[in-house]
């Protein structure tokens, strides 16, 4: 087996795309549900932290901040092999998208669905964590489908 250097690790062919988001949604969506059930105070403190006000200063705190509430909603799970296996899944998503070009209602859609999914898990209401996270990430693979074709040549 040969390994790559990191920064071609990082950098996938447009047409890759759609294999990443399939990786995220099977791995994210059962995991919301799972964070329901077994989450504990201080996750739900650590996911309330997460949150951001969409209306105020948007730049990489932004990102690190909604990359944090995902990685917080995977250790809620309580399945460390998850945190695992989704940080070539975020180092992709990282390196491969400029939220500065993302859609001008990007950062409030998001910021939406992770209140609402936040609420399910803090219900204890797994199957709308799940049903929530699938549209969040659907809505996240569009806009990210979007970009990636903005970005091509020609």
């Amino acid at each position: 087996m040969q390994v790559r250097p990191q920064a071609q690790r990082d950098s996938l062919p447009s047409g890759c795309l759609e294999a990443v988001r399939l990786v995220a949604q099977s791995l994210g969506v059962p995991a919301a549900g799972a964070a329901a059930f077994r989450h504990n105070d201080t996750h739900i403190e650590e996911l309330h932290a997460a949150l951001f006000d969409p209306s105020g200063s948007l730049g990489s705190e932004t990102y690190a901040v909604n990359h944090e509430f995902h990685r917080v909603l995977l250790r809620a799970a309580d399945n460390p092999l998850l945190d695992l296996v989704t940080v070539p899944v975020f180092r992709v998503l990282g390196s491969r998208f400029s939220r500065d070009t993302a859609p001008e209602d990007f950062w409030t859609c998001v910021d939406d669905d992770h209140r609402a999914i936040l609420a399910a898990v803090e219900q204890r209401d797994s199957m709308t964590a799940m049903t929530l996270m699938r549209r969040h990430l659907d809505h996240l693979g569009d806009v990210y489908k979007q970009m990636d074709l903005l970005k091509r040549p020609g």
